[in-house]
């Protein structure tokens, strides 16, 4: 029987850290980063660009890798590591190099006057736990129901 692999995540949004050539460091968002296509598409970013490595599979290894990043004043995927580990380093090397190839996002962005309405990006710290597992049996339902 084949090994289905399941790989599930969570988005946590972090807290904010200062822009180096921006004077603010507000302690929240007015809108947070958002990678293109919101949520259920980094869900399905994450679920195609995750491959299980053939070590891992080897030695039957799961866990959950916490990788942390940096969404810039841009938009773009920085500062990537690891935040908390899975208990196998290949596992988190390729939970590392999915978000390290990730699509430039919107960024978070704080109203500096809200009487002109000027706003400024921000960026923005994000926390992203993936969880490694194989399961014995594959879903039953494949299809994607709208």
């Amino acid at each position: 029987m084949r090994k289905w692999i399941f790989i599930g995540l969570l988005l946590l949004c972090g807290h904010l850290v200062a822009d180096d050539y921006m004077e603010w460091n507000w302690p929240v968002t007015d809108a947070p980063p958002e990678f293109p296509g919101g949520q259920n598409a980094l869900f399905r970013y994450m679920s195609d660009s995750i491959h299980y490595p053939e070590e891992a599979k080897k030695n039957h290894a799961e866990g959950r890798s916490v990788v942390q990043f940096i969404v810039d004043s841009l938009g773009y995927v920085c500062e990537v590591q690891i935040y908390q580990s899975s208990g196998d380093s290949v596992l988190d090397a390729e939970a590392v190099r999915v978000c390290r190839s990730m699509p430039q996002w919107k960024p978070a962005w704080r109203i500096v006057n809200y009487e002109t309405g000027e706003r400024r990006t921000l960026r923005t710290r994000y926390t992203v736990p993936i969880n490694f597992s194989m399961s014995g049996s594959e879903p039953k339902d494949k299809t994607n129901k709208q």
